[in-house]
């Protein structure tokens, strides 16, 4: 589900401003591939939904800046989602059968190939780097496994979808050792 995007354009949709606080989310992260999968498409399903359900009315989010602003934070996802697997295995087999069938590449070719991984691996460690984790050469090349995953969870987002458009996926939480609450300096009192 993605009611805090539905939300979001919604509150935006009314005037409300939007922000992000500084203190980071104490969400637990799925460790196995079976509730990643499930979890990445519930969230794909939902972004779906989400811009289905505001794009039958694009001026309720003033018009072209609501709609481009929703296309491209969560058409974003959708559609890189649906191209990880297919351009990935697009230009591996360009790269790797082009030798054999006689259709060299131009280098430049090459390098755009290897440009696209290599700026998402950056950005993975800026990232990781302003978050102060830590992270190894083999964490920034095993992205590039975990993006065509992507392509998997939304295959199965679009299939849920069509058969059962109501049906959410659920994660399951509390898997995780506890770990102690670190105070942001935020009132905690509710």
């Amino acid at each position: 589900m993605t009611e805090d995007a539905d939300l979001g354009y919604r509150l935006g949709a009314n005037g409300w401003r939007l922000g992000t606080i500084t203190p980071p989310t104490r969400e637990e992260a799925t460790a196995q591939l079976g509730p990643w999968q499930r979890q990445r498409s519930r969230w794909l399903k939902g972004y779906i939904q989400t811009i289905g359900v505001h794009m039958r009315r694009p001026a309720m989010h003033n018009a072209l800046p609501g709609a481009l602003s929703m296309m491209i934070t969560l058409g974003t996802a959708v559609f890189a989602a649906l191209g990880h697997a297919l351009f990935s295995m697009l230009m591996l087999g360009v790269l790797f059968l082009a030798p054999w069938t006689g259709t060299l590449l131009a280098p430049i070719d090459y390098g755009l190939a290897l440009a696209g991984p290599l700026v998402g691996m950056a950005m993975l460690a800026m990232g990781a780097k302003r978050a102060s984790l830590t992270y190894s050469l083999l964490d920034l090349l095993g992205a590039t496994l975990y993006w065509p995953l992507h392509s998997w969870a939304m295959a199965r987002a679009i299939l849920d979808l069509v058969r059962r458009p109501f049906y959410w996926e659920k994660t399951r939480h509390g898997l995780c050792p506890k770990t102690p609450d670190v105070d942001f300096g935020l009132d905690n009192r509710g």
